[in-house]
């Protein structure tokens, strides 16, 4: 489903929307924001609080991102597409970043937050050609800082997050667990369960596809599980 994208477009200023224009879209780079806990919009109201020239260090902040995705899922976008973020240094000509809020300081997103990142991601990916398997970046790939914070404690995660929007993309639904599934697919799968036919990843997910799962129901509908 399309999710819905609140626009609150930065003023032009040289400290957060500087107006250069994008000479390419050929990365998607993803952040974790910097404090724990805060909401989409206090980081997008920090953003265009920059425009009045904020000193950190006797040295002026240029910060922004195009897109913010809160803690429940909503996604704020401040700048264009087609124009430069402050977000990902080397990158910034040719990426649009992406800034996700995170509950905690070992910055895991929440399952809203990923899902709406996932769906972003899929959309951004299938707008400019790209394959999310290696043009979705980490901030950590251009300059090695630990951002986002999550996926460079857990490259694993990362690159499972890279296959969902492969699969989003497709659009096929994936199902991670029984109680996600419709009522008449849970008991082929249920039986699977119980047997250790089928198991999770390290996390519990079973990334069960939508054409899996039908197939798992004939072969359970017809007594070959």
């Amino acid at each position: 489903d399309d999710m819905e994208i609140k626009q609150m477009l930065l003023s032009p200023n040289r400290f957060s929307r500087p107006g250069a224009r994008l000479a390419q879209v050929t990365k998607i780079a993803v952040h974790y924001v910097g404090n724990a806990g805060s909401t989409a919009l206090a980081n997008r109201n920090y953003f265009e609080n920059l425009k009045a020239g904020v000193k950190r260090g006797g040295q002026y902040v240029y910060g922004s991102s195009h897109y913010i995705i809160g803690l429940e899922g909503e996604i704020i976008q401040c700048i264009p597409e087609q124009e430069w973020a402050y977000c990902t240094n080397s990158a910034n000509a040719y990426s649009i970043s992406i800034e996700c809020c995170h509950p905690r300081v070992d910055g895991v997103f929440t399952e809203a937050t990923r899902r709406s990142l996932r769906w972003l991601c899929a959309e951004l990916c299938k707008k400019y050609g790209l394959n999310p398997l290696r043009d979705i970046i980490r901030h950590y790939d251009v300059t090695a800082k630990h951002c986002p914070k999550a996926w460079v404690d857990d490259p694993a995660d990362y690159t499972k997050f890279l296959r969902e929007v492969e699969k989003e993309m497709l659009g096929e639904k994936i199902y991670n667990s029984l109680q996600e599934m419709p009522e008449w697919a849970r008991p082929a799968v249920a039986r699977l369960m119980e047997r250790k036919s089928l198991v999770g990843d390290e996390n519990g997910d079973l990334q069960l596809s939508e054409t899996a799962v039908k197939i798992f129901c004939v072969l359970y509908r017809d007594g070959v599980i």
